[in-house]
């Protein structure tokens, strides 16, 4: 789970009424009840990324919002089979909206509809997408809700509403909310990388602050550094090319070096786990705490506790039950 996912989820739980008045299929008519449901979907596998049930008057229908940066057939199946698993768990209408993060993982054609066929059984699910940066940042500024502003780093936003956005973060007295706030946003920022906002976001930012802004760099580059250079290997092998095999060889050096693998996803499993504790549970593990960890396991049993935990006091009740137990030797 990348950052610009954990921040999307961030943004949901915290502030639903918003999140469905800009990604809703329909805009929600006035006082319209929203609480969110269950993840797990029939079996803990099949989890949703996000899904709301909207009551109004004598109706009520659920808003499915799955959140990706890029976009392949089988995630579209995949969407479509928890589309119906919810819609089968629950018994209403269930509306499902796909929000494109990053405009370089874009399939070139995006499908009216995905269907899945199994003998005399037919699943046809009608998603509705949303390419988050051609999207009017105006819709995220008129909520009023300050916990949606960094989306309007990813989005189609004039000067006038960038700076908005960012008076408005600046204006906050809470100075541990406005570090929370910068630091999304300049990951919407580079995931769409916008040069001159993510230089604007940087310097307004403390020195910790840039330093999780590099690493989303590193993150989202790391990423397509790797999908670059298997399409190479696979060309490679498949043209029977020098070059490719020279690649090939490499790899497999790079892959020998046990030790050196271990450490580096030690380190990246550690920023990722303080880049989940700064944005949800800011204060919950300090940073040197988590610089003294050495077990990759468990710093990423850390992490996807933290990510996952409904409010502060399952967070804290999941750190101590981990960090009690004796980190492996291995």
């Amino acid at each position: 789970m990348g950052k610009q996912d954990i921040s999307f989820k961030t943004i949901a739980e915290r502030d639903p009424l918003s999140t469905l008045r800009i990604f809703g299929h329909a805009p929600l008519p006035p006082g319209a009840r929203v609480t969110p449901i269950e993840r797990e979907v029939v079996t803990p596998i099949k989890s949703v990324d996000h899904a709301f049930l909207v009551e109004s008057g004598a109706e009520r229908w659920i808003e499915h919002l799955e959140a990706e940066t890029s976009l392949s057939n089988d995630d579209l199946m995949q969407i479509g089979r928890r589309a119906m698993l919810l819609a089968m768990s629950q018994r209403v209408p269930v509306w499902t909206t796909i929000v494109l993060m990053s405009r370089r993982r874009v399939p070139p054609a995006l499908p009216e509809q995905v269907e899945e066929r199994q003998g005399g059984v037919s699943l046809v699910c009608w998603p509705r997408f949303v390419k988050l940066w051609e999207q009017d940042a105006a819709i995220v500024l008129a909520q009023g809700a300050e916990g949606v502003l960094p989306l309007v780093g990813g989005m189609n936003a004039s000067a006038e509403q960038w700076e908005e956005a960012l008076a408005r973060i600046t204006r906050m007295r809470d100075r541990e909310r406005e570090k929370q706030l910068y630091t999304e946003l300049s990951v919407w920022c580079v995931i769409n990388y916008n040069e001159d906002r993510i230089r604007e976001v940087a310097r307004r930012m403390t020195a910790d602050m840039k330093e999780l802004l590099r690493e989303s760099f590193r993150e989202i580059f790391r990423e397509e550094l790797q999908e670059d250079r298997q399409q190479v290997l696979r060309e490679g092998l498949l043209e029977g090319r020098q070059e490719g095999r020279q690649e090939g060889r490499q790899e497999g050096r790079q892959e020998g070096r046990q030790e050196g693998r271990q450490e580096g996803a030690l380190e990246a499993a550690r920023q990722d786990l303080e880049f989940v504790v700064i944005n949800r549970f800011p204060g919950l593990l300090a940073s040197e705490r988590i610089a003294e960890l050495r077990d990759a396991g468990q710093v990423n049993e850390l992490f996807r506790a933290l990510v996952l935990a409904q409010d502060r006091a399952a967070a804290e009740a999941a750190v101590q039950r981990i960090l009690a137990r004796p980190a492996s030797t291995s």
